[in-house]
């Protein structure tokens, strides 16, 4: 059973996976996955669909991007500014093929890092 102080450690890692627990070390081993995202650094992300809907993403859009939603769920971003688990991105929408959807097809705005899963850093 964890303790109080580890299970704290473990709720504020944004990513971790905790693998393996040795009983007779009394020790945990912890892999570093997917992806961290990091100011000034380019991705290529998936945002859930969610985010799309002005319905349904409404208190982001409204409360966040002056009403504004993503028009597509695939883009290539810069992390402009971080805001607790907020994310102000600047991005270009991409096709599945990671083409360009129009030279002139992008948004800016905040983004839940929950909403957001990270496929790649690029340059």
């Amino acid at each position: 059973m964890l303790d109080k102080i580890i299970k704290q450690q473990l709720d504020s890692l944004e990513v971790a996976e905790v693998s393996v627990y040795n009983e007779d070390k009394h020790r945990y081993l912890f892999r570093k996955v997917g992806h961290s995202i990091e100011i000034g650094r380019n991705y290529i992300i998936r945002l859930d669909k969610n985010l799309t809907n002005k319905e349904q993403s409404s208190v982001i859009a409204n409360n966040w991007n002056h009403g504004l939603v993503p028009t597509y769920t695939l883009m290539k971003i810069i992390i402009k500014d971080k805001m607790g688990s907020m994310y102000l991105v600047h991005g270009d929408y991409l096709n599945e093929d990671y083409s360009l959807v129009d030279d002139c097809a992008f948004w800016e705005g905040w983004l839940p890092i929950e909403q957001i899963e990270v496929l790649e850093e690029v340059n």
